[in-house]
């Protein structure tokens, strides 16, 4: 729920960032952390699908960058963590609730967010571009708002956000993943994907031939934040 921000938690969170590659590492198993000696749990909120950040391994493993960040949170604080698995559009629900104590998962900070939650001080700022069908072609995002358009975003992300408050006549199709998001363009299903730089790259890499990318976003970015 909506509190101060600790300020133990900022702190860490500057020191870790300039820290990272030397700190112990120790994976969490998902939704299964055994804590038989700890007083009090940390419970982490995490969208377990954004490589390299936030993740799943085959053993079925929590990792990424995120989890890194996590776990130097949880020894920093003497507390264990749990890392809790939450579709993307209920991170910030699941602090509401009392499902996570915090969120740390690449969540940007939004005027609508900070309205339910509190957030850390920024620590990475992302951009944001738009992944286009192979046979459309713009030289601005108000090419887009046509009505003969369909436009991809995930569920409760900034790309879904924009997309509603910027295009007007366009048809706007939420997805619950960026990969359905994505292959939607890909198969000609929508005609653009909006979303981080770090996404839309991804897919255009994973289908340089059915896709290209528009950089006309290029000046709008977010910062992200720890959620509390």
């Amino acid at each position: 729920m909506k509190k101060n921000t600790p300020k133990a938690l900022i702190l860490l969170f500057l020191c870790t960032l300039l820290l990272f590659t030397g700190c112990s590492k120790e994976s969490k198993k998902v939704d299964n952390i055994k804590a038989s000696e700890a007083k009090d749990i940390l419970k982490v909120g995490m969208y377990l699908s954004y490589p390299p950040f936030e993740t799943i391994s085959a053993q079925g493993e929590a990792k990424g960058l995120s989890v890194s960040l996590a776990e130097e949170l949880g020894n920093y604080l003497h507390r264990d963590i749990e890392i809790i698995n939450i579709p993307y559009d209920n991170l910030v629900a699941s602090i509401i609730d009392g499902k996570a104590e915090i969120v740390i998962s690449s969540l940007p900070v939004t005027q609508e967010r900070l309205a339910l939650v509190d957030f850390s001080d920024s620590y990475a700022k992302v951009k944001y571009s738009v992944l286009l069908n192979e046979a459309i072609s713009i030289d601005s995002l108000e090419d887009l708002d046509k009505s003969e358009y369909t436009i991809a975003v995930k569920k409760g992300s900034v790309g879904s956000s924009y997309a509603s408050k910027k295009l007007n006549k366009a048809k706007i199709s939420e997805y619950d993943t960026d990969k359905e998001a994505a292959e939607a363009v890909v198969n000609s299903q929508a005609d653009a994907f909006i979303q981080d730089e770090l996404t839309v790259f991804k897919y255009w890499k994973l289908y340089p031939v059915a896709t290209h990318i528009s950089y006309v976003l290029e000046d709008y970015a977010q910062n992200w934040g720890i959620a509390v």
